[in-house]
């Protein structure tokens, strides 16, 4: 709050919202030299007046080792809401870096916010172009590819060797390894044939020599289904003549398990497909029906459909479905007729499983913490059973108005079996004191579980240099230090 006098004498208030500005330092890392890198600020209202902020912008000299701008460099802040100040920063020179920015406050100018932006430049050498390799949306089990550029901007040639993370089996490289020439590039092929649908993504790795130089994603949805035969018929059904329609009935009735599915399940179902083709004379139709070689009991495979008539050059897709008692394995052989032909033979094989996964911890003790400043947090995903899941996490609704930044990455994706996925948990509480906040994690088809985030923050505060010894024989004991050195301030 301000006083105003104009030339009468008379006073009048300036009433300004108190902002603040997240993180107090904003990390760029290692920056390749002339290159540009966004970060945000966050300004932060709790006010219940609207603010107005801006971006002071930077006065740059010849010599200058960090040029920074922003594309939005000034707002206004809504109560009780947040904005963004995107700031692109530039490094020119090489080394560690610490730039002072300054965000200025309408109305209290005397009172700007500092901030700092911290980076380091190195020389880009060897780098790829594009650091993020789209797919897109490709069929699983289909091949696609896309290719990205090596780059070696050095004087000296360099060898290089590529590597994926995840699942190295369903991505080929070419070239895997080579050496990239004095100033010249390589350009690089991977073809993706996903074992999955939905959102794939994995780390590509890139070594220079025996150390591994950077990294960078590649990321697809898969679509379509993941499913094939263990054993196909032939390539191609010759028949030859038609033939008269005879219906054969299924030798067995599927029954579905009568346990009560609870959370883990107690069945599963896996759906197995075949196809089969008539290339022969087109005024020839083909009639076939499937039986299973024997019956299971409690294991059960079941067909759709059980019988039809192909047309010269038609294709029938045909669904096996398994159904089964937890953690049981199951065999049959399934037996396709054609009237007047061969019969074949198509294994099949099926497991009955849950998803099963565990958690570093699900209550992270965040300890003594300034509030003013950016902390974070690990905590691992692991798959442990024989299914791949799909994941999510994200905070609670209830708690997502509340004061503070808290932030989670990755919030989605999948997990092979033995596959782990380390979420970093992001926080600044904004307000001194205690603080707790839950994250819903919800994996596959299970009940959500709660990641629990606690701590306390602080605020700095002075001790006053009194005497320790005062009059009428009262003392004064030495006061207690609080986290990282901070004195608490007792009032009376």
């Amino acid at each position: 709050m301000f006083e105003w006098e104009d030339f009468e004498g008379n006073l009048s208030l300036c009433l300004v919202p108190e902002l603040r500005v997240y993180p107090h330092m904003l990390l760029y890392d290692e920056c390749r030299l002339k290159v540009p890198y966004e970060r945000k600020f966050l300004v932060v209202n709790d006010t219940d007046l609207p603010g107005c902020y801006g971006l002071v912008p930077q006065k740059r000299m010849e010599d200058t080792p960090v040029f920074y701008s922003s594309p939005q460099p000034c707002g206004i802040v809504q109560p009780h809401s947040i904005a963004e100040i995107p700031v692109v920063l530039e490094v020119q020179t090489l080394g560690e870096h610490r730039t002072s920015v300054v965000i200025g406050v309408f109305g209290d100018e005397r009172n700007p916010r500092s901030v700092v932006l911290q980076s380091t430049g190195r020389l880009a050498d060897i780098y790829p172009v594009p650091r993020l390799i789209e797919f897109g949306r490709i069929p699983a089990l289909q091949p696609n590819s896309q290719t990205f550029t090596l780059f070696n901007e050095g004087l000296v040639p360099r060898d290089f060797r590529i590597e994926t993370v995840c699942k190295p089996h369903c991505y080929i490289i070419e070239p895997r390894q080579g050496v990239i020439p004095t100033r010249g590039k390589i350009p690089v092929t991977i073809t993706a044939t996903l074992d999955d649908t939905g959102l794939v993504a994995d780390t590509v790795q890139l070594f220079i020599g025996n150390s591994l130089w950077t990294t960078f994603m590649l990321v697809a949805v898969g679509t379509g289904t993941k499913t094939v035969t263990d054993k196909p018929f032939v390539p191609e059904l010759s028949l030859g003549c038609q033939f008269r329609y005879e219906h054969y009935s299924p030798k067995f009735k599927p029954q579905p398990p009568k346990e009560k599915r609870t959370s883990l399940g107690y069945s599963a179902f896996q759906m197995r497909r075949f196809k089969v083709r008539n290339g022969e004379d087109p005024a020839t139709a083909l009639r076939e029906s499937c039986d299973p070689a024997q019956p299971l009991g409690a294991e059960a495979f079941s067909i759709l459909p059980q019988s039809g008539v192909l047309q010269p050059g038609e294709r029938q897709q045909v669904s096996f479905t398994f159904s089964g008692h937890l953690n049981t394995t199951a065999s049959v052989t399934e037996l396709c007729h054609v009237e007047g032909g061969p019969t074949y033979e198509v294994g099949l094989t099926g497991e009955a499983s849950y998803l099963s996964y565990s958690l570093s911890q699900r209550e992270i003790n965040c300890g003594f913490q300034m509030f003013n400043n950016l902390h974070h947090s690990t905590v691992t995903l692991a798959n442990t059973g024989k299914i791949e899941f799909k994941w999510m996490l994200n905070l609670s609704i209830a708690e997502q108005h509340l004061p503070g930044v808290f932030v989670v990455n990755p919030t989605i994706g999948s997990i092979a079996p033995g596959g782990k996925q380390v979420l970093k948990f992001f926080y600044m509480p904004g307000v001194p004191g205690a603080f707790s906040r839950t994250f819903q994690l919800k994996v596959g088809d299970l009940d959500p579980e709660n990641i629990c985030l606690k701590g306390e923050t602080f605020f700095p505060m002075i001790s006053v240099n009194l005497p320790w010894n005062i009059e009428g024989g009262h003392c004064l004991s030495p006061p207690r230090k609080g986290p990282s050195g901070f004195v608490p301030c007792h009032m009376p």
